[in-house]
This record gives C-alpha cells, structure tokens and sequence, in this order.
C-alpha cells in the first residue's frame, strides 16, 4: 500500500508528513482508539532495503533503552511491521529542529548556540559510555551515526525556553558493529561526516564529536566548514584544508 495522509497503517491513522529521506518518512499520527498523538517513521519493506530496516530496528530498541536514562532523547514507544511497511512509534516532540531555526534566521547567537551544543555533548557522553544488552549481544558502547541540525530539535521557543531533543538512530551502530558499509550510499551526511568516516566508512565516537564541531560551526555561522551539497569525495578532499574562522559581529 501507498502511504498518504488520511490513509492507515496498522492502529495508525497518518495526518501529515514531517519530514522525508530517501528511504523514509516521518508522519504526524495518531494512534486509532486512544487518538495519541505520535510521530510515526515509516520505511518500505522491500529486499534492497534490509539493511537499511535492520538499522532502523537496531535504533528503535538502543533508543527506547536509552530514553529512559536520558530525557534528550526521543522517547520510542513501540516499532514493528504493518502493511508492507516497517515502523517506529515516537513521541510527537512540538518545535522546531535547529536546521529549521538556522532557515529562519541565517544563524544562532553564540551564546544559544553553546547551550544547545553542551546539551548535546551531554547526550553523546551517555550514548557512548551506554550499556546494554540487545538481541542477545552486549553492548559497550553506541555512536549515533547521523548527527546534524536537522536531528537537533528544540522542544519550546528557541528564543527563550526550551528543551533539546536527539532525533533519529536510525543510523545508529553498537561499537562492536561498525565496519565499513562496501559500496552502499552511505545514509549519513557528507558535510558532516568525520576524516575516517569519509576515508574508510569507519564510524566511532569521534564521528559523532565531529559532527557536533560542524554542527556547532554550523549555528554560530550559518554554514558548514566543508561546503554543502557535495559528495563524500569531494568532501574528503576539502576537508584536508583548514576552514575559514566564523565572523561572530
């Protein structure tokens, strides 16, 4: 089945989309019966697309652990399969998310800018140090694999109150399985992504640390360092000269 605003999924009753990647899609939902508000991320079922389910899957169950002990992740209430479709059952978080922010307003002042990037190095400290133990597997560690503004959410008025919420583990690896993914196009972003992770596809804490530097660089500039819209070799060739220094006036 097609997907569509008004039309179901499973208990699902989809109302409007809020945001879409090449293999997914995240919609305003409400779930038939109780009328919960939720954000619901779907992704088709399809041979050519395990492995990017399986990823999907790992996110869902590493995000729904570590919620409970860290409130700036997105809480995951249920995921499973439906209609030729897998999902993930999300709190629906009100706001806007930090590459909205910078659409609006060209950048951030220095001194929110900070703020939102040590709540998020807050939460990256605890995913990379989590334990668990997942499909029968003991993990020492995670990394997020996808940091960026557009996965920064800022639950409340940017401008004054508000909480910051992760999005999207979807990309997200237990330390024991990162390896480099072959010739499959890589479902993180290039303007983002570490020297190794261009290099050797190789993902690791410092991947998420460097992505928390650009996204910083990000908000305080109203660019990325290493341009946007370029391949991962283009990319890896760029990132080897050193950016220019933000013009804070």
């Amino acid at each position: 089945m097609e997907t569509g605003a008004g039309l179901r999924l499973g208990k699902y009753v989809l109302e409007a989309p809020l945001a879409e990647t090449r293999m997914s899609k995240v919609w305003l939902a409400r779930e038939n019966g109780s009328n919960r508000r939720l954000a619901l991320k779907t992704i088709r079922l399809f041979p050519e697309n395990e492995d990017i389910v399986e990823a999907a899957r790992f996110g869902a169950v590493l995000q729904r652990l570590l919620c409970e002990e860290d409130p700036r992740v997105v809480r995951v209430f249920a995921d499973g399969e439906s209609d030729g479709y897998f999902f993930i059952d999300m709190e629906f978080i009100e706001g806007k998310d930090v590459s909205q922010v910078l659409a609006e307003q060209g950048r951030m002042a220095p001194d929110l800018a900070v703020r939102v990037a040590l709540d998020v190095a807050e939460m990256l400290d605890n995913l990379h140090n989590f334990t668990a133990t997942i499909e029968g597997r003991a993990l020492a560690s995670a990394v997020h694999g996808d940091l960026k503004p557009k996965n920064i959410r800022l639950n409340g008025d940017a401008a004054g109150a508000f909480r910051v919420k992760v999005l999207d583990f979807g990309t997200a690896k237990a330390l024991s399985q990162s390896k480099p993914s072959g010739t499959r196009t890589p479902a993180w972003s290039p303007a983002y992504a570490s020297p190794e992770l261009l290099d050797r596809r190789e993902m690791n804490p410092l991947s998420d640390r460097w992505a928390l530097g650009v996204t910083l660089y990000e908000m305080v500039t109203g660019r990325v360092p290493f341009g946007a819209g370029k391949t991962a070799e283009e990319m890896e060739d760029e990132i080897r000269h050193r950016p220019a220094m933000p013009d804070l006036d």
